[in-house]
């Protein structure tokens, strides 16, 4: 019986992608520090919500540690919603 490599596919673009692609890297965490900090619930109507989010995605995008923290932030929120407090 021989094997098959399994096809990796980009979710979004649906095209085959590399082993090297698919891998993220190391990320070791260096310390962690407590934060004080204020939740606030805000209401905004459509064409605020609009522009204020096309005036953050023009900013964002030259902002590397931003992009790095809500990378981050998502992957660590999907690893935790799949794993559902179960060790991987």
């Amino acid at each position: 019986m021989t094997r098959r490599k399994a096809r990796r596919y980009n979710k979004t673009t649906m095209k085959k992608t590399t082993k090297k692609e698919n891998k993220l890297g190391t990320i070791t965490i260096l310390a962690e520090r407590p934060v004080k900090y204020v939740e606030l619930d805000v209401d905004m109507d459509d064409w605020t919500i609009d522009n204020l989010a096309r005036a953050g995605w023009e900013k964002i995008q030259h902002d590397k540690d931003a992009l790095v923290n809500y990378a981050f932030v998502k992957a660590m929120e999907e690893f935790c919603d799949r794993h559902d407090g179960r060790n991987p």
